[in-house]
């Protein structure tokens, strides 16, 4: 019986240490935000709050960019916490709708057919993003319409039935964030009352659309350049460059990029706390890839 007791004290003995060990770990996954104090957890790297970089420790913890570019998208859409990529879903359904589902019938209007197949959307809203209201889903649709991609290609990339891509083409454009243009084909008639003819790319395309364009082919570098031209005629863009240089952290892993872009947030707001905690974050990321690199050569 002695020998039972005492393996009994041992295995509550054993239980307590695991209960208490679970305990450490459970307070170790929530920790406040170094800047604004908000509440983040292990594995973020991202404060939502204020857009401050609290992790990782090493670049070469960040997963390898998507094949599709996406500093764009990036750039336009809501900050997200963690490193995970994955399919924006659509926005929640409006106000006025009956258990979540079907509208209701004091809000339900007549839907028509906005664009055909060969209509193009056209980006026209520029790059402030404090006015553009893009959610996820918005600026991953966006990030698609480079002014050549028509509204059949669209619907083929994004996998949605024609009613949603109508719907959301009805959204972008009631908010001043694209255009439709009318891409007439050889031999048909005059393009149809309401849509917009093409005019030469070099006067109808927008920095962000020549920017969409440019990353569509490859040409990613380039397009960061036509960003940061687009964001130095904005009246603050200070906030724009710390969002930029986040992108290119989180899509292409580029942490001299990243630094050169909040330099220039810095230039414009020096006292501003989440710049510096992100220029401090990144010098160290520099700094301990470097270290590690040089152990390896």
């Amino acid at each position: 019986m002695g020998v039972d007791h005492g393996r009994a004290a041992t295995m509550g003995g054993y239980d307590e240490i695991r209960r208490l060990t679970w305990r450490r770990r459970v307070v170790a996954k929530k920790r406040a935000c170094p800047t604004c104090g908000a509440e983040v957890h292990d594995g973020d790297f991202l404060c939502i709050g204020c857009e401050t970089i609290v992790g990782p420790l090493l670049i070469s913890a960040i997963p390898e960019p998507p094949e599709i570019p996406a500093v764009v998208r990036t750039l336009l859409a809501p900050p997200e916490a963690t490193l995970v990529r994955r399919l924006p879903r659509p926005p929640p359904p409006p106000p006025g709708t009956v258990d979540g589902d079907l509208p209701s019938l004091a809000t339900t209007k007549p839907f028509t057919v906005l664009a055909g197949n060969q209509d193009v959307p056209r980006v026209i809203a520029g790059v402030d993003l404090q006015s553009s209201e893009l959610s996820d889903f918005d600026a991953w649709m966006v990030s698609f319409m480079d002014g050549r991609a028509s509204v059949e290609a669209l619907q083929a990339v994004s996998a949605l039935s024609g009613i949603e891509l109508q719907s959301v083409l009805r959204s972008l454009i009631d908010r001043g964030i694209i255009e439709l243009v009318r891409m007439r084909l050889r031999g048909l008639g005059p393009a149809a009352p309401g849509l917009k003819q093409p005019r030469p790319r070099s006067e109808s395309e927008s920095p962000l659309q020549r920017a969409i364009a440019l990353e569509a082919a490859g040409r990613t570098d380039r397009a960061i350049e036509v960003l940061e031209e687009a964001i130095a005629k904005s009246s603050a863009p200070a906030p724009l460059f710390n969002r930029l240089a986040i992108a290119v952290i989180k899509e292409r892993r580029d942490l001299a990029a990243a630094s050169a872009l909040l330099a220039k947030a810095l230039a414009l707001d020096p006292n501003n706390e989440v710049y510096r905690a992100n220029a401090a974050k990144v010098g160290a990321l520099m700094e301990a890839e470097s270290r590690k690199l040089d152990r390896f050569s």
